[in-house]
């Protein structure tokens, strides 16, 4: 029979099913007819797709060998046909959407196409799937990111990152969410940094992430890549790297019915004595914990034991003393001027490094709120010297604030957008803040209740989403001049390569080991392709993946990632 002839077969066939209404049944062996020809011609071919879906229904008999006849054309040399077949996939699963876990699997392996028109319509087909049944799709996807190879794991994860919004908001039911929570919690037991921060964008835009259970959810989640039941090493960059990234993503879900007390204390205990060691590894690391713990210390819950606070101000006290320095001894020789007065030398002003006094000072003021009693003997020599350098703090403060209001108060309009004068208004939001807590902790006795905003923190919003976003430390300025070095510490999750803020230090005369910050680049692996396929079954709550394990990774770390397969092959397994 010549190609014209099947061709004209092929749609008699068409047309008798067509026709049937309720009797189609009756006409099996057209159907069968049209099943055969996908090992004909490139015409025949294209039509098959779109009839096998069509029809699929209405011969249950047949559901597997009509889904073997669709991947066979989803393999075909010609593109024309694979794009077609891949767009009548979803077809399938219309009216019997038990397939939808299988057509899920079976598209998440072909996100590995390198041709763009066909990536399209893959991640089309798999958008309509969701559609269908929002559960079974996502129990097919995660089968591969849980059992795949690493480049399918790959992709499947950048879909739900690039094409999450398609999906519709209406078939993400509260049990669709917790599906999708539950098995992304098995899947972030071992991923890569960028893997954890799209995972805790896409948990934390879920409706049941918005309720407090949810907030203790995703910290519960936080808590296990930050592994706080782990002694802090800080030899261990990989580690320190990934406390860093969990606890940012922590941050925006504390609150007074969900504390921060475990990370609190574990920062406060494990880090802060080590900090010396990681500051030598990574300039600037030191200034990304103390903003951490600032951010954290607000929602340490009231029903703390006393001994583990003042355990926690044991080593916050210290280490705000290193930048608290005792005021120099005042010479008491006088000297004459030229017109015959004497006048009495005074000690230089202080070099301070404001960003970390900051961060520093409100740790201690949220901790001293629970343990009022640090600060209650007036007479004791800790007390009297901490007073004493807050006074000589507090005149290095007001001395850099006297120049950043004398030079902002000549800057008008757009001038005040200039990188250089957003710093020192940032600068100015910093000092300020110090200046609050210095005049509370002068009272007699401490005052405790003064809130304020940390100045790396954007104003609070009321309305603001919760979302992670990682805070920035301040760059170095100074009154007259600034001076900007634009390398980020630790990576920003949602502006791969933004740039941080450096921390300010004072105006004149500062020493500043930090100033020149370096990025931190994590140690990483690559990729490397392949495909595993689950076996044959039609239940579709059935196609979880089982939990990826450690993958050879040291301890601690992130997920390495791995190198390409060198290039996409066809082919999956069959069901």
């Amino acid at each position: 029979m010549s190609g014209t002839d099947k061709l004209a077969e092929l749609y008699d066939n068409y047309n008798k099913l067509d026709a049937a209404k309720d009797n189609i049944g009756e006409f099996e062996s057209s159907y069968l007819s049209i099943l055969s020809a996908v090992k004909g011609t490139q015409p025949e071919k294209q039509l098959c797709s779109q009839f096998i879906s069509k029809f699929f229904v209405h011969f249950p008999n047949h559901y597997d060998t009509a889904i073997d006849a669709l991947l066979d054309l989803c393999e075909d040399d010609d593109t024309n046909i694979r794009r077609h077949a891949i767009k009548e996939l979803p077809s399938i699963c219309r009216e019997r959407k038990e397939y939808v876990p299988k057509i899920a699997d079976v598209l998440a392996q072909l996100l590995q196409t390198e041709d763009s028109a066909e990536l399209n319509v893959v991640n089309h087909s798999l958008t309509t799937l969701a559609k269908y049944d929002a559960k079974g799709f996502f129990g097919g996807l995660f089968m591969q990111i849980n059992s795949g190879d690493d480049i399918v794991r790959e992709k499947a994860i950048k879909f739900f990152k690039d094409r999450w919004r398609l999906i519709p908001t209406d078939v993400l039911t509260k049990e669709v969410e917790e599906y999708f929570l539950d098995e992304s919690r098995k899947v972030m037991a071992d991923v890569s940094k960028e893997e954890f921060i799209t995972f805790m964008t896409l948990l934390s835009g879920l409706k049941i992430s918005k309720v407090l259970s949810g907030h203790q959810t995703l910290l519960d989640i936080v808590k296990e890549q930050a592994e706080l039941n782990t002694p802090f090493d800080a030899s261990e960059m990989d580690f320190v790297d990934k406390l860093i990234m969990s606890v940012r993503h922590g941050i925006p879900f504390f609150s007074q019915f969900v504390p921060s007390t475990e990370f609190v204390e574990y920062i406060c205990v494990q880090v802060l004595p080590q900090l010396p060691i990681l500051e030598s590894k990574q300039p600037g690391i030191e200034l990304d914990f103390l903003q951490l713990l600032a951010e954290m210390s607000p929602y340490v819950s009231p029903t703390i034991e006393s001994i583990e606070v003042e355990k926690c101000l044991s080593r916050v006290f210290p280490k705000l003393l290193e930048y608290m320095p005792t005021p120099p001894p005042i010479d008491s020789e006088t000297t004459v001027a030229t017109n015959g007065s004497s006048t009495a030398t005074t000690p230089d002003e202080p070099s301070l490094q404001f960003s970390h006094i900051e961060c520093l000072l409100y740790t201690f003021q949220q901790l001293c709120k629970l343990f009022p009693q640090f600060l209650a003997d007036a007479q004791s020599e800790r007390v009297k010297d901490f007073k004493l350098r807050l006074q000589y703090v507090a005149r290095g403060v007001q001395s850099y604030l006297t120049k950043l209001k004398k030079h902002l108060s000549t800057v008008k309009g757009e001038a005040l957008k200039s990188d250089d004068n957003k710093l020192r208004v940032m600068a100015l939001k910093t000092t300020n803040n110090i200046n609050t807590l210095i005049r509370e902790l002068f009272k007699i006795p401490p005052n405790y209740k003064s809130t304020i905003n940390l100045s790396w923190k954007p104003p609070a919003s009321k309305n603001a989403p919760v979302k992670p976003t990682l805070s920035s430390p301040i760059t170095s300025v100074t009154a007259a001049t600034t001076e900007v070095t634009a390398e980020p510490t630790t990576p920003v999750a949602t502006t791969p390569g933004a740039s941080k803020r450096k921390p300010i230090t004072a105006p004149e005369g500062s020493s500043d080991s930090k100033r020149d910050r370096k990025i931190y680049a994590p140690p990483g692996g690559k990729f490397s392709g392949g495909v595993k396929r689950f076996p044959q079954n039609n239940n579709g709550n059935s196609y979880r993946g089982s939990f990826r394990g450690g993958n050879g990774r040291g301890r601690g770390g992130f997920r390495g990632r791995r190198g390409g397969s060198g290039g996409f092959k066809r082919g999956f397994k069959r069901f």
